[in-house]
């Protein structure tokens, strides 16, 4: 996507629900950290070639006759008849047969904030496990209108991702405090002040507690386990890692 960078205010917004009215930026962060962008990262790093993004079952399903691994969830729970989860650990725990293999990704909240998102412009994806990689590549790259979009819980804010995109704020302007930040950002500011303990007894974080995924929701909280920025070209609804991707 061709971008004239002066068209932009240094900003940074904070979407809390993926349905809100989204403007227009140089760039756009998704966050579901539990666990559609932490099982993202996982598979990226653990070398997939490409992780495609849809929210139909069906379309996944259609993937798997050209070579795609299926991976996805309702509910929080495994659908019937695909290879994984939407697990972080249980990629993790398959990283051999990840490598250089294309998987297709299909989940109850996530996918579908990150299909909206990716129609409006190109898309990172962050969780605290790539939290400092994605920071460093927006430095770097020199961004600095970026909006960050929660993907929420069954259409609920989600207290995790409001978090994580708090931190995500006060990262990026501990050097710069010169952003103009909107009021979900400045909202979401406050909620990084949480414990930790508040935030792993979200509402959601309690779901995947009684499914039996508590090990899911204590990995996820892990800071910087992997160095991997997943990218997705505009409409492409496709996440492949940054550094095969020309900037």
């Amino acid at each position: 996507m061709e971008i004239e960078e002066k068209i932009f205010e240094k900003s940074i917004n904070v979407y809390l629900l993926p349905n809100e009215n989204i403007k227009k930026h140089q760039i756009y962060v998704l966050i579901d950290l539990l666990r559609a962008t932490s099982s993202i990262c996982a598979m990226i790093h653990c070398g997939a070639k490409e992780v495609y993004i849809t929210d139909s079952i069906d379309v996944a399903r259609d993937l798997k006759i050209m070579g795609y691994l299926l991976a996805g969830e309702r509910r929080a729970l495994k659908i019937e008849g695909f290879d994984f989860g939407n697990s972080p650990v249980e990629f993790l725990n398959n990283c051999v047969s990840l490598r250089n293999k294309s998987l297709v990704l299909t989940t109850t909240n996530g996918t579908k904030a990150m299909k909206e998102a990716n129609k409006v412009g190109n898309i990172l994806a962050l969780s605290m496990l790539n939290f400092s990689a994605v920071v460093n590549f927006l430095k770097r790259k020199n961004y600095q209108n970026i909006g960050l979009i929660c993907s929420g819980s069954n259409g609920m804010v989600s207290l995790e991702d409001a978090y994580l995109s708090g931190l995500f704020v006060d990262e990026f302007i501990k050097q710069n405090e010169d952003y103009e930040l909107n009021d979900g950002a400045k909202a979401a500011l406050q909620i990084s002040k949480y414990s930790l303990s508040v935030v792993k007894n979200s509402d959601h974080a309690k779901k995947l507690k009684e499914l039996g995924l508590k090990e899911d929701l204590e990995f996820c909280f892990n800071k910087d386990l992997f160095d991997v920025v997943p990218y997705a070209k505009q409409d492409s609804n496709s996440f492949v890692n940054s550094s095969l991707e020309m900037f």
